[in-house]
């Protein structure tokens, strides 16, 4: 069955319904968001949604030309060279981009006409061309847009301090969205900068350029697509992004400004209120490393008052965690010079191995200088893990792959691997997390058929489906050297462990837990888990019931884990990519 992608603002979803609806009756398998299950990294599976696609729909209406989120998807989609077939669900503005109007456009404006439409509809589908392959590699993928990354909102109004560089890192990712068309996009932006002057943390250099962005907020480049009476809009290209207009980081006030407290009802706009191509669900955020220079000495600004900011309606906070059996101080924890948002692993001779957007990079033991493995194509790297002679195996979730690359090559493969039954239909494997054992089995968290955690024997290409039954997004896995598989159950805030040999996984004692994401076991049977809802490390040591909350500072949004056969342990930090390295003891 051929599949369709709809691009839609969440505002025409009654059109949508009645295009589903007719495009099931001829035959097509519609894909839109509204099937996503909580927990997922939104961005990610759109994007793959759209590269599996045999032809991309957008909707045609005022606020879809506006959307950041829409545009986006269809950069994608002509990027990869998908046939495209426009939908129009409003009269047409007087003037659209030159990208859909060249192209055949079906009229859904007119309810009266909806069996024309229909027809129009049959008609086209029937006269496109087959999908090109996919170009190898992959063009780089869009950034996601503000309004999907709901992080950025619960990193600034959290209670967890923000340092200088954490602030100004705000500043940076916001100040696009300052300017974007879609005014949503802008509000969310601004929105952000009101939590971040809340904070009673903020320091006076930030304060100022907080201050001159809000001051500062509009469209660049174009204006918005308006309703039909309006003027035309330039629909030819337009000229490259304009160098920031954000003044340099000013001198240290000796007298910093005083700033208010935050509102205690903030509409966030479209970062809280998500803009889904359907519904709303919480995503995932990769921060970019800002490499500008940071030489000026920082200011705290005073505290204006000690009042947090107050919830904002409709927005649940996750449970408090129960307090933990108190660990050791941890001593001479370090920041690693490296980065990673995603996927973490070490092998036998300590080298930190962690994937990136579209990277893995490689830390030498002891080394202060990254490399870039030779992971050409891969779109979207997510897990790795490392084999018992060197081989670096890593998840590409938007093609639904697993690559490997062998130790004694210079490139690395996309492992072929067969899909797997999920009701009356197989479907590939969509690879998350991943890990190898002692004989070279893939032990994979597969996001497709509602979730389940796949093996793959060494050389083989058919998966074996595991025991593991009512995951909700499951993430990190692990093995040990007897075949335990353990796993961290994201959306039924759990870790699994199955028994090697047996049919029925079972919850480890952890409680309290909030979205954990990684998962890593050491030679003695110790289990570390990324707390990632509740921005720490847990420990459950071999045997015990009792888990040990470990003295790690400065946690943002914990995702990966990995334990070295000294019992170091080092965790990436989501949110900014950090790698950390906290000495065993």
């Amino acid at each position: 069955m051929r599949k369709a992608f709809i691009s839609y603002a969440r505002v025409n979803r009654a059109h949508v319904d009645e295009l589903v609806e007719h495009l099931g009756v001829l035959g097509w398998q519609v894909w839109i968001d509204s099937s996503l299950r909580g927990g997922q990294h939104w961005w990610d599976e759109i994007l793959r949604q759209i590269t599996d696609c045999d032809v991309f729909v957008p909707i045609i209406s005022i606020d879809a030309l506006n959307s950041a989120a829409c545009q986006r998807e269809f950069d994608w989609a002509e990027a990869l060279d998908k046939p495209v077939l426009p939908v129009a669900v409003e009269p047409l503005p007087r003037a659209i981009p030159r990208r859909l109007s060249l192209r055949q456009i079906i009229d859904y404006s007119d309810a009266a006409r909806a069996e024309h439409a229909a027809l129009r509809l049959a008609g086209a589908l029937s006269a496109l061309p087959s999908a090109p392959s996919l170009p190898a590699p992959l063009p780089a993928p869009p950034a996601a847009p503000l309004s999907y990354l709901t992080d950025l909102v619960e990193l600034v109004s959290g209670q967890h301090p923000l340092d200088v560089e954490q602030q100004r890192r705000v500043l940076d990712q916001v100040e696009p969205a300052l300017h974007s068309v879609d005014p949503q996009e802008r509000q969310g932006g601004l929105d952000v900068l009101e939590l971040l002057s809340g904070r009673d943390n903020l320091y006076a250099d930030v304060y100022r350029q907080l201050t001159w962005l809000k001051e500062n907020a509009m469209p660049s480049g174009r204006v918005p697509i308006s309703a039909p009476s309006a003027r035309p809009v330039d629909s030819s290209p337009q000229p490259a992004k304009q160098a920031s207009r954000r003044p340099a980081t000013p001198s240290v006030p000796s007298v910093p400004p005083e700033h208010k407290t935050p509102r205690t009802k903030l509409a966030l706009g479209a970062v809280l209120t998500v803009v889904l191509v359907g519904g709303a669900i919480t995503g995932y955020l990769v921060w970019p490393h800002s490499s500008e220079p940071k030489t000026q000495a920082a200011q705290l600004l005073p505290s204006a008052s000690s009042t947090q900011p107050e919830a904002q309606t409709g927005q649940s906070a996750p449970p408090a965690a129960p307090s933990s059996k108190p660990a050791p101080a941890s001593s001479g924890q370090t920041v690693l010079p490296v980065q990673g948002h995603e996927g973490l692993a070490l092998d036998d001779s300590g080298n930190v191995y962690v994937s990136d957007s579209s990277r893995v990079m490689e830390l030498a033991a002891g080394g202060s200088t990254p490399i870039e493995l030779p992971f050409t194509g891969v779109g979207s790297a997510r897990g790795v893990a490392l084999g018992t002679y060197g081989d670096v195996y890593v998840t590409d979730y938007i093609q639904r792959a697993v690559w490997k690359l062998p130790t004694v090559s210079s490139a690395a493969e996309k492992l072929s691997l067969d899909g797997l039954e999920c009701g009356n239909q197989e479907v590939p494997i969509s690879a998350i997390g991943v890990a190898v054992d002692g004989a070279g089995t893939l032990y994979l968290t597969d996001g497709s058929c509602q979730g389940r955690v796949v093996s793959v024997a060494a050389g083989s290409s058919k998966g074996t489906i595991l025991p593991f039954t009512g995951l909700s997004n499951a993430d990190g896995v692990a093995v040990d050297s007897a075949g335990n598989v353990y796993v961290a159950d994201t959306g039924n805030n759990a870790v699994l462990k199955l028994q090697a040999g047996s049919g029925r996984p079972a919850a480890l004692p952890f409680t309290g837990l909030v979205n954990p994401s990684g998962v890593a076991v050491d030679g003695t049977g110790n289990v570390y888990v990324t707390d990632t809802g509740n921005k720490r490390v847990l420990k459950l040591a071999a045997g015990s019931s009792t888990q040990t909350e470990l003295s790690i500072t400065g946690l943002s949004r914990p995702h990966a884990v990995a334990v070295d056969t000294s019992g170091n342990l080092y965790v990436n930090d989501g949110f900014d990519g950090r790698v950390l390295k906290v000495p065993a003891g």
